[in-house]
């Protein structure tokens, strides 16, 4: 019976028949609802989905990346940062899947301090030279015109892409200071096209080693 409501679940696509299967899983099955969760933040019906993980005694850390991650993907960042939130107060560990998408979130209202907090815990739990938490938080800190802790992130990156190149250039040249962000975009322009010759070239992302200073150690 499980597997036979499981295949009926992964084809319903009518509001009417996920409210069958809600109440048998409720009645016999409350172990399928996370499958049952999944299904509906599959159909973008959020607010059902999140009704029915408020009901669950111990939700898993998969579970709320994936309302973080529909949160955000749909702009409702209050929601994504206050998922993320309860996810921390109630002991599950962050990953990189978490991560970028609360950053978006902080990022979105430039909510830095929170985003600060968050950058302790990609170090805590060792996420700090994942690609893609690297250019999430050179994007909140550019945003919010705090350029110093955005190169510091830069210069943490190894492969480096043009979403990087692009995200910092764009801080550079929103800051008030017009001379010193004229030269900076002037460097990363010139750092960008040796990347795309090297990638023409390797096909691969360049690797560009550059001399880290002792204070750039601090936020690696």
């Amino acid at each position: 019976m499980e597997r036979s409501l499981l295949a009926f679940l992964r084809s319903s696509h009518h509001i009417n028949q996920l409210k069958q299967i809600h109440a048998l899983i409720i009645t016999r099955y409350p172990f399928l609802s996370p499958n049952f969760a999944h299904k509906l933040l599959n159909l973008t019906q959020l607010k059902y989905a999140r009704k029915v993980f408020d009901e669950m005694p111990n939700p898993d850390e998969r579970l709320y990346n994936m309302f973080i991650s529909a949160y955000s993907r749909i702009g409702s960042y209050k929601e994504a940062v206050g998922m993320f939130c309860l996810m921390r107060r109630n002991d599950n560990n962050i990953t990189s899947y978490s991560v970028p998408p609360v950053l978006k979130s902080c990022s979105a209202f430039l909510m830095v301090g929170l985003g600060k907090q968050v950058h302790s815990l990609i170090i805590s739990f060792g996420l700090e030279s994942n690609c893609f938490v690297q250019t999430a938080l050179m994007d909140l800190y550019a945003r919010s015109g705090d350029l110093v802790s955005a190169k510091m992130v830069f210069d943490c990156i190894l492969d480096r892409d043009p979403i990087t190149y692009n995200c910092l250039m764009s801080g550079y040249s929103k800051s008030s200071d017009v001379l010193a962000a004229r030269r900076r975009d002037d460097e990363l322009f010139v750092e960008s096209l040796f990347y795309h010759r090297e990638h023409r070239i390797d096909n691969k992302f360049p690797t560009l080693n550059h001399e880290r200073h002792g204070e750039n150690k601090v936020i690696c």
